[in-house]
């Protein structure tokens, strides 16, 4: 009865446009209250689950996507892959999903991807003569690239709530992220072939070894926050505070990094991860009265009536994702979806690195689907162009990562094999 009340709660108060974070936490509270139950529990919970060192992670990968803002970084990024892709027909919609690929890799952020790297870039392209709706949509559709490719807030989230490796995670992420890139990117090139973009400058090894002076420093941040966990010199959580070091040194070379730029970062830092946290902490409250209410128990003997097998229940959790992400933001989606399902995913035997890359991978196609379509949303701001149109020319992206999943749960090694072949 409490769980009924509880959800019952939550979509009314969602309903009456409460932020969902303070929705869950009132309707644990309230369910609790009026089913004679001590409301302690939802506090105790909410308590443990801010005192984590694997989420100590999500505040400096934040800092650090803000200190990267404040600095010329991605314009020295925009430019050293220009250099290198600009004689190429679709040269600007290929260096938005490659810039993507980079710059989410170092803050771990698809929504901040969009918004820093759709201001500079699709001006650009329609200067270029690219369509504003085609600009926008590659923009927002190469975002949750950098929820994939480590780093990965998502993925932190995943590790934490289902107890395993996050450097495993991002590792796992790795492949999957390149394949949706290079997918992308593919795609620009045919639709600009076909539809006469042409390049805009020639190849020039002047030009690039120009470039590289800006762009190199800028490209080594992912290198070193992902060479240092695959040869395990620091943990994900040591490796973002180090990703916030190097940032700091980058913006101290640059000069362009002030003691004022610094206090907004850490300002504007301190204020996504409050929103963020109190997401997390709501969420696990609400996952831990479901479980304490027999909820989960009763959801596993369910699934175990099935006799599923790890392809299937893999597929469908891909469709449960596309669902859920459809009406919730991704960090929201894997608190309140994983602690449920977890003890099914543990009774089939799944590999729960695969499963946490493909649900990971899946929610980042809700970043582009409306309701919520956060990066399209965002998009849409930056550009000026509707949401209705950067959605329809999104669809062959959303394509592109539905095939990609389709491929992930198939083929199990695209994921696994980086994470399998260290030496643990």
């Amino acid at each position: 009865m409490i769980i009924i009340t509880m959800f019952g709660l939550l979509f009314l108060l969602m309903a009456t446009g409460i932020p969902l974070a303070i929705a869950m936490a009132l309707s644990c509270i309230i369910a609790l209250w009026l089913g004679g139950s001590s409301i302690l529990p939802v506090f105790q919970v909410m308590w443990t689950t801010a005192d984590s060192w694997v989420l100590l992670a999500i505040p400096l990968f934040i800092l650090a996507g803000n200190l990267m803002a404040k600095t010329s970084v991605l314009k020295r990024l925009i430019r050293f892959c220009n250099a290198i892709l600009g004689f190429l027909p679709g040269a600007l919609a290929m260096v938005n999903v490659v810039v993507s690929m980079i710059f989410g890799g170092a803050s771990g952020s698809a929504i901040a991807d969009t918004a820093a790297v759709g201001s500079t870039l699709i001006p650009a392209m329609v200067d270029e003569g690219y369509p504003l709706d085609f600009s926008a949509a590659i923009t927002a559709a190469s975002s949750p690239i950098g929820i994939i490719i480590p780093p990965s807030i998502p993925m932190v989230f995943f590790g934490w709530v289902a107890g395993v490796s996050v450097g495993d995670l991002f590792l796992g992420g790795l492949i999957p992220g390149i394949l949706v890139g290079v997918a992308e990117i593919i795609y620009c090139y045919i639709i600009s072939k076909r539809k006469g973009y042409r390049s805009h400058s020639r190849f020039s090894i002047k030009e690039v070894l120009e470039a590289s002076k800006g762009g190199l420093p800028a490209l080594f941040s992912p290198v070193l926050l992902i060479g240092g966990i695959l040869f395990g010199i620091f943990t994900p959580t040591e490796a973002a505070a180090v990703c916030v070091m190097y940032t700091l040194l980058l913006g101290i070379f640059y000069r362009e990094l002030s003691i004022k730029g610094l206090a907004q970062s850490i300002y504007s830092s301190a204020k996504t991860t409050g929103m963020v946290m109190f997401v997390a902490v709501a969420a696990s409250a609400f996952a831990h009265i479901i479980n304490m209410e027999g909820g989960i128990k009763l959801i596993t003997v369910f699934i175990g009536q099935f006799s599923l097998t790890p392809t299937i229940f893999l597929f469908i959790l891909f469709v449960i994702s596309l669902l859920v992400g459809m009406f919730m933001g991704v960090n929201e989606s894997i608190l309140i979806v994983v602690p449920v399902l977890l003890p099914a995913m543990t009774e089939l035997g799944v590999d729960l690195i695969h499963v946490g890359v493909v649900m990971v991978t899946a929610l980042g196609i809700g970043l582009l689907t409306p309701p919520v379509a956060l990066c399209t949303f965002v998009a849409s701001s930056v550009s000026g162009c509707s949401v209705e149109k950067i959605t329809k020319a999104s669809i062959p992206f959303m394509i592109i990562f539905i095939i990609i999943v389709t491929i992930m749960i198939l083929y199990p090694p695209i994921v696994t094999y980086i994470p399998n072949s260290l030496i643990k």
